[in-house]
């Protein structure tokens, strides 16, 4: 009897390890596969988190150039604005040389005309 007690004592231990262990498989199995889930999950937004770091990286450095470029054309404006306003200046310059000329020549048709009439009058 006592072989037998043992064997079911033995058996009612199996059933209840393997009762048990169906137990943890059933309560453990959903967190598995929860887990599973989520390293998926972290995986695929790890590489999106790559993929817009670069699309940033992209964006600032387009921003960055836009900037730069912008600060040329300010370049070239200010340039432009200054080599008219030496052409303006030059203009004005040479414009005061005309009419200084301009008076000369009439100074000298002026005076021409005097000696000319002085030597008219003397003949």
């Amino acid at each position: 009897m006592q072989t037998n007690d043992k064997d079911l004592t033995s058996l009612n231990l199996f059933a209840i390890e393997t009762k048990t262990r169906q137990m943890i498989s059933e309560l453990v199995e959903p967190i598995s596969i929860r887990a599973r889930e989520d390293r998926e999950s972290f995986s695929l937004l790890s590489q999106q988190l790559c993929k817009y770091t670069r699309r940033i990286e992209e964006i600032e450095f387009v921003i960055h150039k836009t900037q730069k470029r912008d600060t040329v054309f300010e370049q070239i404006f200010q340039m432009i604005s200054r080599l008219e306003g030496n052409i303006k200046a030059i203009e004005a310059g040479i414009e005061q040389n005309t009419n200084s000329c301009k008076d000369h020549i009439d100074q000298v048709k002026s005076d021409m005309k005097f000696f000319t009439n002085g030597l008219e009058f003397i003949v």
